[in-house]
């Protein structure tokens, strides 16, 4: 009886999912004069906005420089006309606001996560666009940024899956733009100036390549306020070209580096699908 119960059970949750309705995300989707490409979520209930302005600007665009991309992104936010690192973060903390900068291979985030009552709102996102276009490389921070930047670097050449995932990259895709370490080397670290890290911050954090997402409890027309707001705080530009599709590896390789941990790492791959596959998603997902 107890098997049975079970299988009618398990009959009734099954058939239960299947007649649900399926719920589509509610994306809205346009684009701004200036070029930036908007997607915008609304959730009620929860007083909070989060905005993230996306640049195709990893690492993949470093060219001979490694580590510039990922340099650049770390300065913003050290810095504006008016402003030091420690004056933009109180500006931020007096409103209950968080500010972030992310990079990786492919993309550069800046994110912003603020509470939407009016007295904050409006004043989060003055102070977010006012960092994110007008970015100021003082000396004292770039050096901070710089001497942090190789720590980190030192650190993980301790680490048995940095030193193993880096090999890993290097193997899979050679001199291709995601052969190599986001925050770069010992060595190419010494050759990035500030001017460097500027010319790549005029170049890449533009309108027309910033993709600006928005979640949270407001309207559309706030959304595109919002999105116009910081679209127009950027330098217009121009559209990049996309990079090129990496080529796949038609021998095995095997790679052995002695490290003097403990711990093994061991990594097996090969380039993958891209993401305008139509079978990119359920690889993902499964």
């Amino acid at each position: 009886m107890r098997k049975l119960l079970t299988i009618f059970v398990c009959l009734f949750l099954s058939n239960a999912f299947a007649a649900a309705p399926k719920k589509i995300l509610p994306i809205q989707h346009w684009s701004t004069k200036a070029g930036a490409k908007v997607y915008f979520v609304k959730i009620a209930n929860l007083p909070m906005l989060d905005v993230r302005v996306i640049f195709a600007a990893g690492s993949a665009y470093d060219g001979k420089k490694a580590g510039l991309a990922s340099l650049t992104n770390s300065m913003i936010g050290e810095g504006t006309e008016n402003q030091n690192a420690s004056q933009i973060a109180e500006a931020f903390d007096n409103i209950g606001a968080q500010f972030s900068t992310t990079v990786g291979r492919d993309k550069a985030t800046v994110l912003l996560r603020t509470l939407t009552t009016p007295k904050y709102l409006y004043v989060a996102l003055h102070e977010f666009t006012k960092v994110l276009g007008k970015m100021r490389l003082i000396p004292k921070a770039w050096q901070r940024v710089r001497n942090q930047t190789l720590a980190a670097i030192k650190v993980n050449e301790q680490r048995p899956g940095s030193v193993a995932m880096n090999a890993f990259y290097e193997t899979v895709y050679g001199n291709q733009p995601y052969g190599h370490d986001p925050l770069g080397t010992l060595s190419s670290i010494e050759l990035i100036s500030s001017k460097d890290a500027l010319s790549f911050y005029k170049r890449y954090y533009v309108a027309k390549n910033a993709d600006i997402v928005l979640v949270g409890d407001i309207t559309l027309a706030n959304a595109k306020q919002i999105a116009n707001q910081i679209s127009n705080a950027l330098p217009q530009g121009k559209s990049l070209p996309t990079l090129k599709l990496a080529k796949s590896l038609y021998n095995d390789v095997h790679r052995h580096i002695q490290f003097s941990a403990k711990q093994t790492a061991i990594l097996v791959g090969q380039v993958g699908i891209n993401r305008k596959n139509s079978e990119y998603f359920p690889l993902v997902v499964g």
